[in-house]
């Protein structure tokens, strides 16, 4: 591979989920590697079309067909696979152990999820959702020291959940999307975002503290504050980085580490989306 980028959830709710990036640019006559055999469904989305090819199934010759970009496809990895893949291909994979799904139609209602209905022998559709997460993700893959917990967990459930609803039968109820949080659960769950800016907090420890699943937290922050946690959390440092230029004069580096920011270019991107200026021309203007 040129390039193989790899991220996992860092939040039990999602039992193991992950993601890689593939990227090969040269042919290669030799077949991809079995996977190994485990409860787990592989959905592939081509970042690029991917050209009809060859493989095993379990030792037997299957034929699979071209994918276009955006497409989805999967792999029951109950079963033995193996890609005879010779062309140049980029793939965004998302690993979803059976028990994720479990987790989530327990929570829901409705039959569990034992199939999806977009198999990788079948051609596939563009899927401009699931292209959009795969976009997202990249840049998380390529600058993990960027990305939060918050961030990584919220994506994983959103993949989760669009698969399960397109792809896996999943229905949700008018009743089960509603609801917002208490008073004291909003109270609670920003007091532990805020406690400690710098610190990478989890959906599921901000969650059990407010007795809510991860997934049911996440729908019910997004409805009382109008933004997931994640990016509620970030703008909430780049408030904090605004109170400390106008009171210290602490440099750039010490704020943005203070604030929970990777590195100073990760606060002026933050900063200069929230308030419109970086950091630097923000304490020009206020004359620090």
């Amino acid at each position: 591979m040129d390039e193989l980028q790899t991220i996992e959830a860092s939040s039990f709710a999602y039992r193991g989920m992950s993601c890689a990036h593939f990227l090969r640019t040269w042919h290669d006559t030799k077949p991809l590697d079995p996977n190994p055999v485990s409860e787990t469904f592989m959905v592939v989305i081509p970042m690029q079309a991917t050209p009809a090819h060859g493989g095993w199934l379990d030792g037997r010759r299957v034929e699979f067909p071209a994918h276009p970009a955006g497409s989805v496809g999967y792999l029951d990895w109950r079963q033995s696979w193996a890609a005879d893949l010779q062309t140049p291909f980029e793939t965004m994979n998302f690993f979803v152990p059976l028990s994720s799904f479990n987790e989530l139609t327990d929570e829901l209602g409705g039959h569990r999820i034992d199939s999806l209905s977009c198999p990788a022998s079948l051609q596939a559709d563009v899927d401009p959702h699931a292209l959009g997460f795969a976009a997202t993700m990249q840049p998380i893959l390529s600058r993990p020291h960027e990305a939060s917990a918050l961030l990584a967990d919220y994506l994983f459930g959103a993949v989760r959940l669009h698969l399960a609803v397109r792809y896996g039968g999943l229905r949700i109820t008018e009743r089960r999307r509603g609801g917002r949080l208490a008073g004291w659960q909003e109270r609670r769950a920003k007091e532990i975002m805020l406690d400690d800016l710098g610190a990478d907090v989890s959906i599921e420890a901000v969650a059990a503290a407010c007795g809510l699943s991860g997934s049911q937290f996440e729908r019910a922050f997004k409805t009382t504050t109008g933004m997931p946690p994640h990016r509620w959390r970030l703008s909430q440092r780049a408030r904090r980085a605004r109170e400390l230029l106008d009171s210290t004069a602490l440099s750039l580096a010490e704020i943005a580490q203070i604030c929970g920011f990777a590195d100073q270019s990760h606060l002026n991107r933050v900063f200069a989306g929230t308030h419109g200026v970086t950091p630097g021309a923000y304490r020009r203007m206020r004359g620090r």
